[in-house]
Order: structure tokens, then C-alpha cells, then sequence
């Protein structure tokens, strides 16, 4: 998930981006991050797992947790999991704004966009497919043809500007024949 991240911020930095990285290391990084208010921007993008345990889909981010509490301490750090579901994201990502990229498998449902937009998140986009699964370079082509066509007024001779709906759809459209592709994305927003 790493070199995922590192690639599209370099992308999306090439694109004349101001592009902040974080790595969620430690669990509580993960509650900091949404608990605090998401940093302003216009766009935050999720790279994570996304799993499907007992019928409830997560976007899971691996991490470490200290059992003790004491954060200096070098010693009695343990391997976690830090889920998102829909059930918990209305009380954890507080002060939500702008848009929201999940590139978390099955993260595109009705229900996390529901539990994302009623944060505060305008707009919400994931993957969505009927198994779950898709494949993972779509993410990054998906991610970079989105903005490329969002960004499409910045540049000179824009044949044409397009809503981030509208910037989704065509981002969505490149290899449709492949149903594991960036045709598995879908672009929410308050309205919808």
C-alpha cells in the first residue's frame, strides 16, 4: 500500500498538487487523523485494505497499537488492525470536508458513502464490485485519470470543464471491458 501511495502522490504532485502524506504507523495516528478534523483540503484520499469479516465490510489500516498507553516506552508495541465501517465513521472522521477517495476494496457501497457524507464529506468515491475485489493498479490509474479530468479547468485550452461526478464517470470509463478495472468506481455525493 505503500508504493501505492508514494506513486500517486508523485503523480498527483506532477499535476501541480499540493499533496500531504500521511502514514498511519500507530493506531491512535488513525483516531488523530480523523478525530481531530481532516486537514483542509480539498481532496483526501484513503489507501487501505478493504475486507469483508462476517458480512460487515471494513477499510482496514494495519498499524500498532501500545497495550500499556505509555507511547515512549519502546517496548509493548503489538500488530493491530484499525477498521472503518460504516457503523463508526459518523463518530470518528469529525470535521469532515471536501471529498473523499477510498481506494479500499468494496469501500464503494451505498453505506460507507451514507456514513462519509453524514461526517461532513461533500463527495465520496469507491470501489465497488459484486465480489469486492478489483485490481489494484486500477486504483492508481483510476485515481490519476479522476483528478486529471477534475483539474481539467486549471490547464490551458481546456476543451471543456467537469463536475467531479462528471470526472469519476470518465475516469471510470478507461478499460471497461475489464470488470476488476476503474470501472469499479462510483462517485457519491450529498445529493445522490
Amino acid at each position: 500500500m505503500v508504493d501505492l501511495a508514494g506513486a500517486m502522490r508523485a503523480a498527483l504532485e506532477s499535476y501541480r498538487l499540493h499533496v500531504r502524506f500521511f502514514r498511519f504507523v500507530q493506531h491512535r495516528k488513525v483516531l488523530d487523523f480523523f478525530g481531530r478534523g481532516v486537514p483542509d483540503c480539498n481532496w483526501t484520499v484513503l489507501v487501505a485494505h478493504g475486507v469483508c469479516e462476517e458480512g460487515i465490510r471494513k477499510i482496514r489500516f494495519e498499524a500498532v497499537d501500545q497495550v500499556d498507553g505509555d507511547w515512549e516506552a519502546p517496548m509493548g508495541w503489538v500488530d493491530t488492525n484499525f477498521d472503518l465501517t460504516p457503523a463508526n465513521i459518523p463518530d470518528l472522521a469529525t470535521g469532515a470536508r471536501g471529498g473523499l477517495l477510498s481506494l479500499a476494496c468494496g469501500s464503494g457501497t451505498k453505506e460507507f458513502a451514507d456514513a462519509f457524507l453524514a461526517a461532513g464529506y461533500q463527495r465520496y468515491i469507491g470501489p465497488t464490485t459484486e465480489s469486492g475485489y478489483y485490481n489494484a493498479d486500477a486504483a492508481l490509474l483510476f485515481s490519476l485519470a479522476f483528478f486529471y479530468y477534475a483539474l481539467a479547468g486549471d490547464r490551458d485550452y481546456a476543451p471543456r470543464i467537469y463536475s467531479d461526478e462528471e470526472a469519476a464517470e470518465r475516469a471510470a470509463e478507461i478499460d471497461s471491458e475489464f470488470g476488476f478495472g476503474p470501472g469499479a468506481f462510483r462517485c457519491f455525493t450529498r445529493e445522490s
